[in-house]
């Protein structure tokens, strides 16, 4: 695969070397090879195209480069940097949990040194850190998450709760081990089903997690964010649980936690489409459906088994209702955690990302300010004018290294916090916690209204 990476750390001249050695070195190389070549490669062969007439050597192209776009050279230094930095401190974390890891996972003795690396799983955030993948001499694989995996750790809490009450489904989870501002999974394998009544029970299985997700306040359920394993749909991406209420999602509801396909009308009247679990028909998300005679089965071939999987959990979560929300029940278990909450959808950011990374912006001073701006339009009055301006401030120091940006939430007292940490402001939403508490009357009847409908 590393053959098939031009070499641009070579091309522009950026010294990448690090103390990280083996396995872990060959990964990251690869992964500057692919995050610098998505930054630079069109610039290159532009540049080099303007000396058509005149073929010039790598040196020469790169000077001519750096002149023309002053602003290319410190960008990638700095993006590359920031990639190394964060794949040192993944394996910091990795040396310092591993008897931890072994206990959770029940060894008898760590695991000992990876033996490959997947990195760049998801979206960089907070200083380009991302998701990435560990592999061992035995077969084991672990998810590493920089970021605070409490909310995994809690949901298991809840689906414990559910299996001791008899729920007609609880959540099959990853098991995790909780650091301080990281965290590890089970790396979860997708397994096909064996008959038509298993892909059915699999959907039965998802409308089920969707009634439980929309009453805990999830959203952003996306089908990526879940892995067929057989009859199960397994979550293996829970922050953002607990979701305070904005305009694209102003109701604790199933539509709200974007497994079923939806248009709603944003800040600034533009329309933002939810796709559902079904949304993305292509290879690269196949792990996340059920799949049957090598075949893959979407969720709008089976929606009355989804129908009757929201109508059982609603009938379910109806009749526990003072149980889960005593103020020592299953939703009391998310009480006081950070969640991530999703001001703007992805998608606005990496427009912005895309048109930053255009020879314009490259040419003058960084960060193009003018350009982060735009996403002002689109404020959503969820938050008073003098939070936004924080958000802002914190949104274009992300975006000047080409994060994308990422904010927490306290579901106990609505404070915002940027993803390093950082108190934005005090009281920025009302406390999430409680409006789940309020809504969950209203919730279970939207899902019983979901129910009662032919999909």
């Amino acid at each position: 695969m590393m053959e098939r990476v031009p070499d641009w750390l070579r091309r522009i001249g950026i010294d990448w070397r690090s103390g990280i050695k083996g396995a872990a070195e060959a990964a990251l190389a690869l992964r500057l090879r692919v995050v610098v070549g998505d930054i630079v490669q069109a610039h290159w062969l532009a540049q080099e195209q303007a000396a058509a007439s005149e073929p010039l050597a790598e040196a020469r192209v790169r000077d001519a480069l750096f002149a023309r776009l002053p602003a290319l050279e410190p960008l990638v230094a700095t993006v590359v940097s920031q990639e190394i930095a964060a794949c040192d401190a993944m394996l910091d974390h990795y040396a310092a949990a591993q008897n931890a890891i072994a206990a959770a996972f029940g060894r008898d003795c760590p695991l000992g040194t990876p033996t490959a690396f997947d990195l760049g799983l998801s979206d960089p955030h907070n200083r380009r850190k991302s998701v990435s993948r560990l592999e061992f001499a035995d077969g084991t694989r672990l998810i590493y998450k920089p970021r605070p995996v409490a909310m995994e750790a809690r949901l298991a809490g809840i689906s414990e709760w559910l299996t001791r009450s008899g729920a007609p489904y609880a959540p099959r989870l990853p098991r995790v081990v909780d650091g301080d501002g990281h965290g590890w999974l089970t790396f979860v394998d997708r397994r096909p089903c064996r008959s038509v009544a298993e892909v059915d029970e699999f959907y039965r299985h998802l409308g089920m997690l969707a009634c439980l997700f929309a009453v805990l306040g999830a959203t952003d359920c996306r089908c990526e964010n879940l892995v067929a394993s057989g009859v199960h749909p397994i979550l293996v991406d829970a922050e953002t649980l607990v979701h305070p209420r904005i305009m694209a999602s102003p109701r604790h509801d199933l539509m709200a936690t974007e497994l079923f396909p939806r248009q709603v009308v944003g800040p600034n009247g533009q329309t933002i489409t939810y796709a559902g679990f079904d949304g993305a028909r292509d290879d690269i998300h196949a792990r996340h459906w059920p799949r049957l005679h090598r075949q893959t089965r979407y969720m709008s071939a089976h929606g009355e088994a989804v129908r009757r999987g929201v109508a059982a959990m609603a009938l379910f979560l109806r009749e526990r209702r003072a149980a889960f929300l005593a103020p020592d029940g299953p939703l009391d278990l998310l009480a006081s955690l950070r969640s991530r909450v999703v001001l703007r959808p992805t998608s606005m950011y990496e427009a912005v990302v895309r048109a930053m990374l255009s020879a314009g912006p490259l040419a003058r001073a960084w960060p193009p300010g003018d350009l982060i701006a735009r996403l002002a339009r689109y404020n959503d009055p969820c938050l008073a004018g003098h939070v936004w301006r924080r958000v802002e401030e914190a949104e274009q120091a992300a975006l000047a290294r080409l994060d994308i940006p990422y904010f927490l939430v306290d579901s106990g007292t609505g404070d915002l916090f940027d993803g390093e940490g950082e108190c934005l402001s005090r009281g920025a939403f009302a406390p999430p916690i409680q409006g789940l508490r309020r809504d969950f009357d209203e919730c279970l009847a939207s899902a019983e209204t979901f129910a009662a409908r032919q999909m």
